[in-house]
């Protein structure tokens, strides 16, 4: 569960973005190093939506509706990242170490 947490507790806020993927980089390889590149990614996106649902309200009560319909997060096959100019193509490098292919 190392990894699970790791993701779940990382530093989010950076003076120098590019600190913040050289950091979500490196939590990841350690974690695809030990669990292989498809649990990884589950467990790095489970922590996202955790995150995400944590800071949203409206996800908390969606979230409690599919729950109550035994769907859980049934629609979990996207996530929306915003991102600059600058750091897409950053940002498409962690996806793709996450197994996403284009």
């Amino acid at each position: 569960w190392k990894h699970a947490e790791a993701f779940q507790l990382r530093r989010r806020h950076f003076d120098d973005e590019l600190a913040g993927f050289a950091e979500a980089e490196t939590l990841i390889k350690a974690a695809i190093d030990d669990l292989g590149v498809d649990r990884t990614c589950d467990l790095f996106f489970a922590a996202e939506r955790a995150y995400w649902q944590q800071r949203n309200g409206v996800a908390r009560i969606q979230k409690a509706r599919q729950d109550s319909m035994g769907m859980g997060w049934a629609n979990h096959d996207h996530h929306t990242y915003r991102s600059s100019r600058k750091h897409f193509a950053r940002l498409i490098s962690v996806l793709e170490l996450l197994g996403f292919e284009l």
